[in-house]
């Protein structure tokens, strides 16, 4: 079991790190973007980085497929490859023809499912489907390393550089988004294709049925998860128009930061070390047990201090035309304990193959977060940002009940990890309201806060312990003596 844990931690350790990263550089080029590209293009754009979200749900069942294969060959990687591009055909088709038949039910010619944003992007599809065959390949082989080098050089390139000099000296619009996301599939990619070195081997038709293994499960799973996490921004696009899918979208991206850093690495990592190594239940409790304590020990806190200031934080990045972004992250900050606790016990459904679940999980979370936004947008974006955050906390209650059940958890044990974490940023945000009619600067009043309940959470959580430790063994010598 040592050795899972030191190849989940590894992994982990470095795509944190790359991913780490990766935000401050990315906030870096938005700080500049956010200026040249008003927020209604960065609603466009949103619009198509969603499509392209959903349909890479379409791939998911050859993602999990490679990753559980026994012995993976060139043959099988082929009919992977080959797979893809029929799925991103058939999707391409299919999209086309439904645009072909709005624009006669609408009896408008220049229509687009995509709004004012041009149909060609629907191509681009073919590079959804690639990427994520190469990126099971890479974490099949457990290439963590690699993983982190790639992803942090296509992005970098990609939605930061590129993006920059088309926003700079050719189009402050949309474009100047998707050209810079379009970069990023491409090279990831190219880099992949570099490491593992993939040729092309015949195949028989009946070679797809190797990667047939719960495919409708996994692909219905997975867009329903990704229409899920993105119902809210169809939502908003529909009723509310693109200047507020653009304001809400960058909150959610910006807010979706920690939660991609930490949860989604987690995911990977310990999806792909898992199905490898095949821990038993006491191990996978125990892992559980210590995730939950250390999430909830730093994101609640976060989250508090997210809360707070986030108007003063996105004024002084993006500019004040994006102040309604700062409000709706405070609101958003409290979703990112149970986004990333959700994926963790999502990643060990999947490792158990236990994907019938997942769905039911999923459709459960996709109708609530579309039936309450639709509820709720005449109330404004802040009102569907928490009912996001609560339709996250019970999407992460549910997974949390299925995961014990199916490994054997102990759920009393998980509960009380979570506690500590829960109590640290209450005291956190209660000694910050009082201290701060004192003060009158939140600044200050922030950091006397959390000096003040660090200390508190130490002395009772690592002091007072090791002071009755030692106690209990003074009594026991004496006891012998």
């Amino acid at each position: 079991m040592s050795n899972l844990l030191k190849k989940t931690g590894s992994g982990f350790l470095w795509i944190f790190l790359s991913k780490l990263l990766l935000q401050f550089v990315k906030i870096f080029f938005l700080i500049y973007l956010a200026r040249l590209i008003d927020p209604s293009e960065f609603g466009k754009a949103a619009l198509v980085i969603v499509f392209y979200s959903i349909v890479g749900g379409f791939y998911q069942f050859l993602y999990y497929n490679i990753i559980l294969q026994n012995k993976l060959s060139q043959k099988v990687i082929s009919v992977a490859i080959v797979f893809s591009l029929i799925i991103s055909s058939l999707i391409i088709t299919f999209c086309f023809g439904l645009n072909k038949i709005m624009q006669t039910v609408f009896q408008d010619i220049e229509y687009s499912i995509f709004g004012e944003v041009p149909t060609y992007y629907f191509f681009f599809t073919y590079l959804v489907g690639l990427d994520m065959i190469f990126k099971g390949l890479l974490f099949r082989n457990l290439h963590f390393k690699y993983i982190a080098y790639s992803e942090t050089f296509s992005n970098i390139l990609g939605v930061g550089i590129l993006s920059l000099i088309t926003a700079l000296f050719f189009t402050q619009t949309y474009h100047a988004i998707l050209i810079g996301v379009i970069a990023t599939y491409l090279v990831n990619i190219l880099l992949a294709q570099y490491k593992e070195k993939v040729h092309f081997k015949t195949f028989n038709l009946r070679d797809f049925k190797i990667l047939l293994n719960q495919s409708l499960t996994i692909t219905i799973n997975s867009i329903v998860n990704n229409f899920a996490i993105n119902g809210d921004y169809l939502i908003i696009n529909s009723f509310l128009g693109p200047i507020n899918l653009g304001l809400y979208s960058k909150a959610y991206e910006l807010i979706s930061k920690p939660v991609n850093l930490i949860g989604n690495t987690y995911r990977n990592v310990s999806f792909s070390s898992i199905s490898t190594e095949k821990p038993d239940p006491k191990m996978i409790s125990h892992m559980v047990m210590k995730i939950t304590y250390l999430l909830s020990l730093v994101c609640f806190p976060m989250s508090v201090v997210i809360f707070i200031v986030s108007e003063d934080i996105i004024s002084l990045i993006l500019g004040y035309k994006w102040n309604v972004t700062g409000q709706i992250i405070g609101v958003l900050s409290f979703i990112i304990f149970f986004r990333i606790g959700y994926k963790k016990f999502m990643a060990l459904l999947q490792s158990k193959e236990k994907f019938n679940w997942v769905l039911l999980l999923n459709i459960i979370y996709a109708i609530n977060i579309v039936l309450g936004s639709y509820l709720l947008y005449p109330y404004g974006l802040l009102f569907i940002s928490g009912w996001v955050v609560i339709s996250c906390a019970i999407h992460y209650l549910l997974c949390f009940l299925f995961t014990v059940r199916i490994f054997k958890i102990n759920a009393c044990g998980v509960i009380l990890e979570f506690l500590p974490g829960v109590i640290f940023a209450l005291l956190f945000f209660l000694t910050h309201k009082f201290l701060i009619e004192e003060f009158f600067n939140q600044y200050i009043s922030l950091l006397i806060s959390l000096i003040l309940v660090l200390i508190i959470f130490l002395l009772f959580e690592k002091i007072v312990p090791g002071f009755i430790k030692i106690l209990q063994i003074k009594t026991y010598l004496k006891n012998e003596n």
